[in-house]
């Protein structure tokens, strides 16, 4: 770190205080919010320095927590969303179908199966599934092309359990990004898309001597 960012950082970054830094990763570089409390005259290099530190090639921003005199507590969080319109979307709805067994309590008549749910995962508090109080179920009988509807009250009882492991079994085989641990993991789905939207957010600390 260079000596004028340096002191710039002991000089406004105050003692037991922490100092959020969103950011807008535009495929190349970062635009930060909240860099005016630096003078200008150094504001471009304490930018780089900040970017340079907390690249990782995702979205990304940054804590900055002054604990002592000379030690600085740099976070990053990081982001990273496959959304369900994408090539590549990495979870399909038919698979979570398969996973959850209801294929075979359906019988194999129905393809194009959709649905709706909401399913968040936080690190160290585990996972949530959420069905909507409209939740809709609905496939194409693959003989008539006729469109089915799915009660959730006529689902197998332990339909959301088994949901829930599924969408956990696929959680924990994503890849983290090195050094990093999940933070959260959001997946959700609507009923006019076979595909899912799964947000992936992960955090990262370490200690910087001032």
């Amino acid at each position: 770190m260079d000596n004028k960012i340096r002191d710039e950082l002991r000089a406004k970054l105050e003692i037991g205080k922490g100092y959020y830094f969103g950011s807008t990763f535009n495929g190349g570089g970062y635009d930060w919010d909240n860099m005016d409390m630096f003078d200008e005259s150094i504001r471009l290099d304490v930018i780089c320095w900040i970017a340079d530190t907390a690249v990782c090639g995702f979205q990304t921003d940054v804590n900055l927590y002054r604990v002592s005199d000379n030690e600085l507590e740099f976070t990053i969080y990081a982001s990273q969303t496959s959304p369900s319109w994408y090539s590549d979307a990495i979870l399909h709805n038919d698979k979570l179908f398969e996973a959850t067994g209801l294929e075979v309590w359906f019988g194999k008549l129905y393809e194009d199966i959709t649905w709706s749910f909401e399913y968040e995962y936080i690190a160290n508090k585990g996972s949530s599934l959420q069905l909507p109080k409209n939740f809709t179920m609905y496939g194409i009988h693959n003989e008539s092309n006729e469109v089915v509807d799915f009660d959730l009250n006529k689902l197998p009882p332990d339909f959301t359990n088994r949901l829930t492991k599924a969408l956990d079994d696929f959680v924990g085989k994503l890849k983290i990004p090195d050094d990093f641990i999940i933070s959260r993991c959001t997946i959700y789905s609507e009923n006019d898309d076979t595909d899912c939207v799964v947000v992936e957010h992960w955090i990262q600390t370490f200690i910087i001597k001032l």
